[in-house]
């Protein structure tokens, strides 16, 4: 897979996962089924991007939405929360999108 392949494909699942965020927000625990249905609709060698694109896309997003409330005060104003569902797969999301930037990379160059 080329490297703009991998982009285009980390930046579908980005917005992907941010809409399951969306929709785990307003939903609740069906959002996460979404972020677990589109993995697999990625093939092969894009798996790496997709995984990584859905689980920033959905960790960021998360984090945004969580933050607020935490700041208000209130019962999650701990913040743990938000760690576990927005800094967690925000990490792992970044992780795999070095390795699948290093991956993609061009060995003949």
């Amino acid at each position: 897979m080329t490297r703009s392949g991998s982009r285009t494909v980390w930046l579908i699942a980005l917005a992907l996962g941010a809409g399951a965020a969306v929709i785990t927000a307003v939903i609740g625990v069906f959002g996460i089924l979404v972020v677990l249905l589109i993995i697999p609709g990625f093939g092969g060698r894009t798996w790496p991007a997709a995984m990584s694109g859905t689980l920033t896309g959905f960790g960021g997003t998360s984090l945004l939405l969580l933050l607020r409330p935490a700041s208000m005060g209130g019962a999650g104003d701990d913040g743990t929360l938000a760690l576990f569902v927005g800094v967690l797969p925000l990490v792992v999301g970044l992780g795999l999108g070095a390795l699948a930037f290093v991956a993609s990379r061009d060995p003949s160059r």
